[in-house]
């Protein structure tokens, strides 16, 4: 007999894994017993983890590939009929297809899916219709669907994919909140960081990180630069820190040249966050951006486009600046005027900070999750 309830936890990547669900495993486990199945794109960096969960690799992936996807399902289906979880939780569009198919085949009676911001939202013809449908076929075979925004919660309803009665937010939004005990004004800036990016004293540095692609708005940030540079007096560099999927540098590198570093990935963002003036995230799309919160609590003043989800995360005027997504003038004047403004500058790093620790609470989430949980358990 089981002492506690089982959730399993299905994603198609590890840096999913890698970014929310740590924390939340850490604190769930002392109530749940958590398996986790996961993609093995990363098998280095499951064997590093110490987590207390059982964590299961399957051949889970990003893409459509249509036998790997069969074989995926198969191993999911066997996997959870022999384990028999009280509650599955999945999250990624090919995570959430795949487990909540094999869940409901083997009557898990709890399914929970996440949703973290659309592929299709930006689409037209007809991968938009395919890739909707696939989230509205989530949501069917799901008992409870999570955002992890209002606003996106809002959109998914207006497009049909939730009815008006399907959904929830958990508090504020985001997955897993933000660590203030790692994410705070107060972290020192590190030497080897500081002199790679810092190279002049005086430079107002303009970051971004994240996954680098055309949907994350990096051409119209470049753009944006090189207005910006012509307006303000000081030294300005773009830092921008993530993996490189698109071969953007080579392209910014062309238009501002010696003003641009770029740096893979990181498992330290607040070490670069420290270094940085403005945190910038010019997405077209986008279900939350978790590094909005993490630089208001540091902070750091955002700038940000006006898109469901990010308007979640930045209080327009108040912690940051929302701008039109695409609109490389509006971006430019949003920089320009942080850097030229010292108190309204001043006013959003005090703001955001202090929104940070009232609503994105890491402890304060991950409670609320598991809270969510023993509903849907006890239902």
């Amino acid at each position: 007999m089981k002492n506690k309830k089982t959730i399993a936890v299905i994603m198609h990547s590890v840096v999913n894994f890698k970014f929310f669900w740590i924390p939340i495993i850490h604190k769930l486990a002392e109530e749940f017993s958590i398996i986790v199945y996961v993609g093995n794109d990363d098998p280095e960096f499951l064997k590093t983890l110490d987590v207390p969960c059982r964590i299961v690799e399957l051949p889970l992936r990003r893409r459509i590939e249509p036998l790997a996807d069969l074989r995926a399902l198969i191993a999911l289906c066997q996997e959870l009929r022999k384990e028999r979880p009280d509650l599955v939780q999945t999250v990624t569009p090919k995570g959430g297809l795949l487990g909540m198919l094999a869940s409901a085949l083997v009557r898990v009676p709890k399914r929970v899916h996440t949703f973290q911001g659309q592929v299709w939202a930006t689409r037209t013809g007809l991968s938009r219709w395919i890739f909707k449908y696939i989230d509205w076929f989530i949501a069917r075979l799901s008992t409870s669907q999570l955002a992890d925004s209002q606003t996106q919660l809002d959109f998914l309803r207006t497009e049909g994919v939730l009815t008006s009665e399907q959904g929830a937010v958990i508090g504020a939004g985001s997955i897993s909140g933000v660590d203030l005990s790692r994410f705070h004004p107060a972290v020192k800036k590190e030497a080897e960081l500081l002199g790679e990016i810092d190279n002049a004293a005086n430079e107002w540095v303009i970051m971004f990180l994240g996954r680098m692609n055309i949907d994350k708005g990096l051409l119209i940030l470049g753009e944006a630069f090189e207005i910006a540079q012509k307006r303000i007096a000081r030294p300005l560099r773009l830092v921008l820190v993530g993996p490189d999927e698109a071969d953007i540098e080579p392209i910014l590198k062309q238009k501002i040249g010696s003003s641009l570093t770029t740096r893979g990935y990181t498992a330290n963002p607040e070490h670069y966050i420290a270094l940085s003036d403005v945190i910038v995230l010019p997405s077209f799309r986008e279900g939350f951006g978790s590094i909005l919160i993490e630089a208001a609590a540091m902070g750091k003043p955002t700038v940000a486009s006006r898109i469901y989800g990010i308007d979640c995360a930045v209080r327009d005027r108040e912690t940051g600046i929302l701008v039109e997504p695409g609109n490389a003038e509006e971006l430019a004047n949003a920089l320009v005027e942080l850097a030229t403004d010292g108190e309204l500058y001043a006013a959003f790093a005090k703001q955001g900070r202090e929104m940070a620790v009232s609503d994105f609470d890491q402890d304060t989430v991950i409670k609320a999750l598991g809270h969510y949980y023993r509903q849907r358990l006890e239902a």
